[in-house]
């Protein structure tokens, strides 16, 4: 394989290193073993599902596509010859997965020199997996049957005005910067259909190109938290921007075209 040569489809890598994480959360959650730990503060969680779920999803990768590079959120590094590289949450919402909620998700995405390519994530409570190659959106609600087309659906942003919409927001986890998001969320609010706020960005980026949400606002996230989400969003007919907020830090922007040029100049102004 030539060392810039984007096949396999990046896509069908992203779904089967997805699945490979999404069984390892739940052969920890069979066994019991969860060994919850602590990051960076009381509401930064890592358990051993996370780093079992990274551990397969970098594994199936290495095997897949050798030549790329790899970020792993719980520290898995590869250095690679290729434009691509691989963007790994193995377990985005660990709160929500700890507190027995079904928000959270598997997410892997891949970059071509630095742009979002393709990407697949999974939801392992519910089953609900979606995925892009670059070129349209496949989805399901059944991991046995992901990635075959016959018992998937595509999948659109739904169109809508900015007063129509419901829009999720992601939160930073330094305690100043959410402070000062909370702020700038309270003066969305009245222009707003409603606000969800789930603590899983993978989720909501899946569920605005489901149609399930309308737009997606993410204050001070990692790059691994949104790269497949963006991915998936852009292929599903919607817009993504990110802005530079002087106290929120880096703010990623998905929805539809219209909705996300009004909430960046909205963002733009506080």
């Amino acid at each position: 394989m030539v060392a810039n040569d984007p096949l396999p489809n990046l896509g069908q890598v992203a779904l089967t290193a997805a699945l490979a994480g999404a069984t390892a959360i739940r052969s920890a959650v069979d066994t019991g073993r969860l060994g919850t730990e602590f990051k960076t503060g009381g509401h930064d969680i890592v358990t051993a599902a996370d780093k079992a779920s990274e551990r397969a999803v970098i594994d199936v990768i290495r095997s897949m596509r050798p030549d790329d590079s790899i970020l792993g959120e719980e520290g898995g590094v590869h250095h690679g010859k290729s434009t691509v590289r691989w963007l790994v949450d193995p377990l985005d919402g660990t709160a929500n997965f700890v507190y027995g909620r079904a928000d959270y998700a598997v997410s892997v995405g891949a970059e071509i020199a630095g742009e979002p390519a393709a990407g697949a994530i999974i939801r392992p409570a519910d089953g609900q997996w979606i995925m892009t190659g670059g070129s349209g959106v496949d989805a399901g609600r059944d991991l046995r049957s992901a990635g075959d087309r016959k018992e998937s659906a595509p999948a659109t942003v739904r169109q809508c005005a900015l007063d129509d919409a419901l829009v999720a927001f992601g939160l930073p986890y330094s305690l100043s910067s959410r402070r000062q998001a909370l702020t700038i969320v309270a003066a969305l609010v009245p222009r707003l259909r409603g606000v969800r706020v789930i603590g899983s960005a993978a989720s909501d980026l899946a569920a605005v190109a489901l149609g399930q949400c309308d737009a997606f606002v993410g204050f001070g996230l990692a790059e691994w938290d949104t790269a497949a989400g963006q991915a998936i969003v852009k292929a599903a007919g919607g817009a993504v921007r990110q802005i530079e907020q002087q106290h929120a830090g880096r703010t990623i922007i998905a929805g539809n075209t219209a909705v996300v040029d009004e909430l960046t100049a909205l963002l733009n102004d506080h």
